[in-house]
Order: structure tokens, then sequence, then C-alpha cells
């Protein structure tokens, strides 16, 4: 099979301060993985050890983002994909599900698309369902494992204390419950290798966008203004 896992760099949460005084949060440490997006990541890595294929990593994000790419890659993605163009700054959700939308119909011939259910930034919950929405597929919500029998693929959901099995054929696209397996942990030789692969960088023309369609002047909110609550 072959699936696109997309993953977003997020500030450390647990390495974030708060200045009251200034009214704003301080990062204190790099930029890591968003832990739901690596779950994302390591639920189709599984189905490709089981089934064979190509998992191509995908994030949108400035300069800094490849990290999280790099990671991905000495995780075992075959494949990575930075979308990275000043246009696309201070995109919402909209605005950006219309950047990897386009991204993944230029990649064509996916057979999943992998996602976090949420995100420590924003935590909107809002992409996965747009996104499919946009890419005219069907939509899992939940998921936590995935397996292949036949020509069809189970999916294993889980919402609250109840589990489901619901059986689809691709494409179709998954959000993945923070109740999935947890990344795993990639060896020396792997992170090296990682570092010696070329990673694809596509910006608004490569996607045939139109800065007008894509970042602030693409979105359909705006944040004025962010604050410490008392």
């Amino acid at each position: 099979m072959k699936t696109i896992a997309l993953i977003k760099q997020v500030p450390n949460v647990e390495a974030m301060k708060v200045s009251r005084s200034r009214g704003e949060v301080i990062e204190t440490e790099k930029r890591v993985m968003n832990p739901v997006d690596g779950k994302a990541l390591e639920l189709v890595l599984v189905l490709k050890e089981a089934t064979g294929g190509e998992v191509i990593a995908l994030t949108l994000g400035e300069e800094g983002a490849k990290d999280v790419l790099r990671e991905a890659l000495a995780l075992g993605a075959d494949r990575a994909i930075h979308l990275c163009d000043p246009a696309f700054a201070g995109g919402d959700a909209a605005a950006n599900v219309r950047v990897l939308s386009a991204a993944i119909k230029k990649i064509g011939g996916y057979d999943l698309v992998s996602v976090g259910s949420f995100s420590t930034v924003g935590g909107t919950g809002q992409t996965g369902s747009r996104l499919a929405e946009a890419l005219e597929i069907p939509l899992i919500s939940y998921v936590r494992g995935l397996r292949v029998e036949g020509e069809g693929v189970w999916a294993v959901c889980q919402s609250n204390d109840e589990s489901r099995e619901i059986k689809i054929e691709a494409p179709f696209l998954v959000t993945v419950s923070d109740r999935a397996d947890s990344p795993r942990i990639p060896s020396a030789l792997r992170i090296m290798q990682a570092f010696r692969k070329d990673i694809t960088v596509w910006g608004v023309a490569d996607l045939s966008l139109s800065p007008g369609e894509v970042g602030r002047e693409g979105s359909m909110t705006e944040v004025r203004m962010t604050f410490v609550p008392e």
C-alpha cells in the first residue's frame, strides 16, 4: 500500500514557560513532532511491514520543520516532502488543508492518508475531516489499529470505552487516536541514514496555488491577540 503520513512540528509543551508580565508563552527547547502524529506514522509503518508498499511523510511548516521529516525517515518512512513557502505562514485550518490537499493530489496514487486526531497547537481537530472532504475520500476517526484482509482494510476504532472494527476499501483517510501505539525508537544507524536522504520541497508554484489561497490571505479566521488568562 502507498500511504501518506501527515506530521506536524509543534512546541515541546513540557518545556514551555509562561510570562504573565509579558503575556506570552516562551519555548525553552527545540520543537518536536506532534505526539499523536507520531502514533499516526507508527500505525502506517506497522502496516507497511505487514503488507509492503511505501510510506511518504508530509509536513507543512517553516524551514525548521525539516527536523520532524528527518525523524520520520529515521523511523522508517521511505520519502519526505516539505511544504515550505513564506506564503503559507499564518494559515488557519482551512488554508492549510488547501495546501495539504493540493500536495496529496500531486503525489497521487495513494491508498491511505494518516493523520493525528489533534495537535498540541490549536487542538481544533479539524485537519483530518476537512482534508477527507477536500480529497473526496472516506474518513474513519479515532483509529488505533489497521489490518489488511483480502481486498479490504479493517480499521480498529476506539471511542471512549467502545471499540469496533470497520471494513473499508482504499483510498481513505484515518485520524489516529492518542490510544494508538507510540512510535518506535530509531537506531543510531537509521538516524545517520536519514540525514543522507533528500527531502523534496514544494512551494506555492509547485502546487499550482496562488498566494491569495493560502496563509493569512487564504484563511477564514484571524487571530488578533493571544494572552494568558487570569
